[in-house]
């Protein structure tokens, strides 16, 4: 049709740290994963206070929660989610002062 043109585009790209990148200093494992029913988190120190779990759908609505009161170095958790259907979860840690994130597969 005859016309011409050019233009200029400046795309900026900001790299944040993915979920699984988050602190990982609140376990030491979770496994298996992907699971059926049985989830194993293996606490890595001792923590003051309660240590919370939460897991929620990609929604973000709360499936599953626990707390375990004072726990242990090295204190095996095993979580029974034989209530929840297969999909992606994110499993949420917190004591308080730290946070943590992993992704949860369950089939």
């Amino acid at each position: 049709n005859g016309c011409t043109g050019m233009d200029t585009v400046t795309v900026t790209v900001v790299v944040c740290p993915a979920i699984d990148e988050a602190d990982r200093s609140l376990i030491t494992e979770i496994y298996p994963n992907p699971t059926q029913r049985f989830l194993n988190v293996k606490v890595s120190d001792v923590y003051p206070g309660d240590l919370n779990l939460r897991i929620t759908d990609v929604t973000g609505k709360a499936v599953y929660t626990q707390s375990v009161e004072n726990p242990n170095a090295n204190t095996l958790l095993q979580l029974d989610l034989q209530d929840l259907s297969v999909g992606m979860y994110y499993l949420h840690l917190s004591n308080g002062e730290r946070f943590s994130v992993h992704r949860l597969t369950i089939h």
